[in-house]
């Protein structure tokens, strides 16, 4: 029987966080370049030379396999560096910095309650993009990336998800969401949902 995995991720206010009045300063997150960022993802994952991203390519990049569907504007199952370079440019024009998410995990249909969930932005993105990390607790788990004010809540990005907990795990590399509002898995309700299939 094949297993399923659903992934459900609850943001919480996806706003522009703006300086609080505690002294912290105000929320900044890695800077965006989508032309270079985009020909970085082209020159990382296509390996068959074609200009684009397609077919067995996406294993290497999770993250942008979970977002394919709405990026790809001609339907050729594929990315091309333009597709990609147009949703940075979307995330850039939204004004967010960081968002907070407050995330739900299934594994074989039944919810986490405890473990560790972990987000790795796609190396695409650049070193200026660090890992999310969070503890499960009453059943969420709302992720943090370093930043300054250590605010909890991460920038948007392409992540490969690793969840590590006695009910079941999410490989590294198997899993991949987009963290952005406008997302096609964002859902009135808040809710993504990701599966193995």
């Amino acid at each position: 029987m094949k297993r399923l995995f659903g992934f459900w991720a609850l943001l919480g206010v996806s706003l522009l966080l703006s300086e609080t009045g505690c002294g912290r300063p105000a929320p900044k997150a890695p800077e965006l370049d989508p032309p270079a960022m985009a020909a970085k993802a082209i020159e990382l994952y296509d390996t068959n030379g074609n200009k684009k991203i397609d077919g067995d390519e996406f294993t290497q990049t999770p993250g942008l396999e979970f977002a394919r569907r709405e990026i790809d504007e001609d339907k050729d199952k594929a990315l091309s560096a333009d597709e990609i370079q147009k949703r940075l440019e979307a995330w850039k024009a939204s004004g967010i910095t960081l968002t907070s998410a407050q995330i739900v995990c299934r594994v074989n249909g039944k919810q986490v309650k405890e473990g560790t969930l972990r987000l790795v932005p796609d190396p695409f993105l650049g070193e200026n993009f660090l890992p999310a990390e969070g503890e499960f607790i009453n059943g969420t788990c709302q992720p943090a990336a370093p930043n300054p004010g250590n605010y909890q809540a991460l920038p948007l990005g392409f992540y490969s998800v690793e969840l590590s907990s006695p009910q079941g795990n999410f490989e590294p590399g198997k899993m991949g969401v987009e963290i952005f509002d406008e997302s096609r898995h964002f859902i009135k309700n808040r809710r993504y949902e990701i599966y193995d299939d």
